[in-house]
């Protein structure tokens, strides 16, 4: 470096400059080096796939939430299509049958009103004849009532195999601090069964709070079992257990209840409970049905119930059978018998299967929050009202209110979808899911009309 001044001396620096050559040792230093990172990460990825393997049996439920098919469990309708087309088929051999006149086929002999009613006295015997040509035919004897409990108890047996004994264990502190366990049971019905689960309805109350599951079996396996979903309107649980929990053999052979359709039971039916309608399980109880018309109110739902001549105890709870071995109804405490709480009244099945496939799907009811009445076409006439369904109460909180839903609205339609009556109601609500938008419209009376209005509604959770 030079630097000049005035008067100043030069003076001249020089920097040292060195040229530094690679060594050999540093080269082979990187290599180890390189080499050692790919060996690191081959030893962790062999440490994470055995990790992996280990830790994927605890986390499978999760992974099976996934994977696991989807369970569809069919509608019933209150008239069914066989009967749907043995109606239309009548009538349209009737009408056919009334096109032919008398004299155009040769094939058909015009029979004489004389004829007609002599052939008629000859052939067909009366009521009466019949019902004593039968009773002196065969007289009815002690014997015949023993075979025909025994026919009946031939069903419940079959159906027995599809009870399990559901025990729900909730943790405690008493006043002094010290811990106990409570424990509750309940019968549960096998309705589905696949290669890796069991899928078990039964009542809410008894599970909703317990902190274990266990179930036993008819054959007195037991095992654990977990909540899938509960719905605390229609009281009804479903809970699954691993089909890996019981034998090959018996899992094989164990049945699966078959659910009804509960809109064909009449009054007047023979019906069986079974379950644990005395109080404790597999027992059971004989009657008839005495009401299928009456329903109950309750949110989103009015429920048909099937009243019977069977008894049970106040505690006791269980499944509705016809004599095919089909259920029909549920026995649940949320719905006992307003007359006395001795004598079975069970939801109908039919009413509940929506509900049923989303609890066993792991989804909840979505929650609107009302309880209404369809306005039929005598109450829209003789009250003038419109047809729709009528809001008896918008439940504090609930979507319907925080809405703006109104007791005394009428529900005309949603989502342009017209509704009017509770049943079709039901069915669009279990086709939604939580959190979904819909629109609701409705009609609210003013001082000379109904007015329209539309509203927006996010469905919830219970």
């Amino acid at each position: 470096m030079t630097g000049k001044g005035n008067g100043e001396k030069q003076e001249t620096f020089s920097f040292v400059t060195e040229h530094i050559k690679p060594s050999k040792g540093r080269v082979k230093r990187h290599a180890l080096k390189f080499l050692e990172a790919i060996l690191l990460a081959v030893v962790f990825g062999a440490v994470a796939g055995v990790t992996f393997a280990f830790v994927l049996p605890y986390v499978r439920p999760d992974t099976d939430e996934a994977i696991r098919e989807s369970v569809k469990i069919p509608r019933d309708e209150l008239l069914d299509a066989s009967e749907k087309n043995m109606s239309g088929d009548t009538k349209e051999t009737v009408e056919s049958e009334s096109t032919l006149e008398p004299g155009n086929n040769p094939a058909v002999i015009e029979p004489t009103s004389s004829m007609e009613t002599r052939i008629e006295e000859e052939s067909t015997p009366s009521f009466e004849e019949m019902l004593e040509e039968a009773l002196q035919e065969h007289r009815l004897t002690i014997e015949d009532y023993v075979v025909l409990y025994s026919e009946l108890y031939k069903v419940v047996t079959v159906v027995n195999q599809s009870i399990v004994t559901v025990t729900s264990s909730q943790n405690n502190v008493d006043w002094f601090n010290n811990a106990f366990e409570s424990s509750e049971e309940t019968s549960g019905l096998i309705y589905n069964k696949t290669e890796d689960e069991l899928l078990i309805m039964t009542d809410a109350d008894s599970i909703h709070n317990a902190d274990d599951i266990s179930v036993t079996f008819f054959n007195g396996t037991e095992c654990g079992a977990v909540l899938r979903k509960l719905d605390t309107i229609t009281g009804l649980a479903v809970i699954a257990v691993e089909a890996s929990s019981l034998e090959p053999e018996y899992l094989k052979e164990l049945p699966t209840a078959i659910l009804g359709n509960s809109y064909t039971v009449k009054q007047g039916d023979p019906v069986i409970v079974v379950g644990n309608p005395m109080g404790y399980n597999y027992s059971m109880s004989y009657g008839v049905v005495t009401n299928t018309k009456k329903t109950t109110q309750t949110i989103d739902a009015n429920l048909r119930l099937i009243n019977t001549t069977a008894l049970s105890d106040s505690s006791g709870n269980g499944f509705l059978l016809n004599l095919k071995g089909e259920i029909v109804g549920v026995i649940t405490k949320e719905y006992k018998s307003e007359s006395s709480s001795n004598i079975v009244t069970a939801i109908a099945v039919s009413d509940v299967k929506g509900t049923l496939e989303l609890l066993s799907n792991g989804c909840s009811m979505p929650y609107f929050g009302i309880i209404g009445q369809e306005v039929t076409s005598d109450i829209a006439e003789s009250m003038k009202l419109p047809l729709g369904v009528y809001v008896a109460e918008a439940v504090a909180g609930s979507p319907a209110y925080q809405a703006g839903i109104q007791s005394g609205d009428i529900i005309v339609s949603i989502n342009e979808m017209e509704i009017k009556t509770m049943k079709v109601l039901r069915n669009f609500l279990e086709a939604r899911s939580v959190e979904e938008s819909i629109t609701v419209t409705i009609l609210r009376a003013g001082r000379e009309e109904y007015r329209r209005i539309e509203v927006e509604v996010i469905l919830m959770e219970q």
